[in-house]
């Protein structure tokens, strides 16, 4: 499988006062293939979202490097495209605006992007809300907004940070299963940050888990489950089998970080 992103040796330290320093992140080594979907997790504060923020060019490492498609991470391209926890979505910009919004540098013709656009509507359910504001939807409608505009442009890779975290147990799991088709549908490659443990195995086809702070790889599990897959998956003995191996993975990383 040929390699999206690497990244080799990454460390993240930063200054405290005068003379202190913290190392957030300690010799972090990883890779996502093409077409791989790729969940990062680990206890909190271990520099999860801080190793996706430079994976998308928005922060830089102390020292090693990232690579995508090969090239340096050097600052934020379209190549990548990020889903945040928040919405960030333009309350001045209705849902159809909001998505097209990704869409302003592109070459395409008005024509071409609002075809883009309505086709990213309906992926994602939204269709019939197009002219609808972002305060007239609900926590998991506006994260639909946010994924497709993310995915509008069509980047070879979607960086997301906890996206469904904020939302209610029932809205997590629709969310789920709406990302597990997205990504059949479009393969696109994906390094998923979560909490969630039965997250990332119903999602993922390997998973990384970081130790507690400093950062660093502590395992890598591969997600042997069959695809497609379904939220009723959890209950199976070779998903309750992965599941005892990462509880027990980070389970180890808080009793050593108490």
């Amino acid at each position: 499988m040929q390699e999206m992103l690497k990244a080799k040796n990454i460390w993240k330290v930063y200054n405290v006062g005068r003379n202190d320093q913290v190392v957030a992140i300690r010799d972090l080594n990883l890779s996502v293939g093409e077409n791989e979907f790729v969940s990062l997790i680990g206890p909190s504060g271990c520099g999860k979202s801080t190793f996706l923020f430079m994976a998308a060019g928005l922060d830089e490492a102390s020292a090693g490097e990232i690579e995508f498609g090969g090239a340096p991470v050097q600052g934020p391209s379209e190549k990548r495209g990020m889903v945040f926890q928040s919405y960030t979505l333009y309350p001045w910009l209705n849902v159809a605006e909001n998505i097209r919004f990704a869409l302003q540098k592109s070459n395409l013709g008005m024509t071409e992007q609002k075809s883009r656009v309505d086709e990213f509507i309906a992926l994602v359910g939204l269709r019939g809300f197009e002219n609808a504001y972002p305060n007239q939807l609900s926590g998991g409608m506006r994260q639909r907004v946010a994924i497709a505009r993310a995915l509008v442009y069509r980047p070879q890779m979607l960086l997301m940070d906890e996206p469904f975290g904020a939302l209610d147990a029932q809205t997590r799991r629709l969310m789920q299963e709406l990302l597990l088709q997205v990504w059949e549908t479009h393969r696109t490659t994906v390094l998923f940050v979560t909490h969630d443990i039965e997250e990332a195995l119903l999602l993922s086809d390997r998973v990384y888990v970081m130790t507690a702070r400093p950062g660093t790889i502590k395992s890598e599990v591969t997600v042997n489950l069959p695809r497609p897959r379904f939220v009723e998956m959890e209950t199976a003995p070779e998903f309750l089998s992965l599941r005892k191996q990462l509880l027990d993975l980070i389970k180890s990383e808080v009793v050593s970080a108490g």
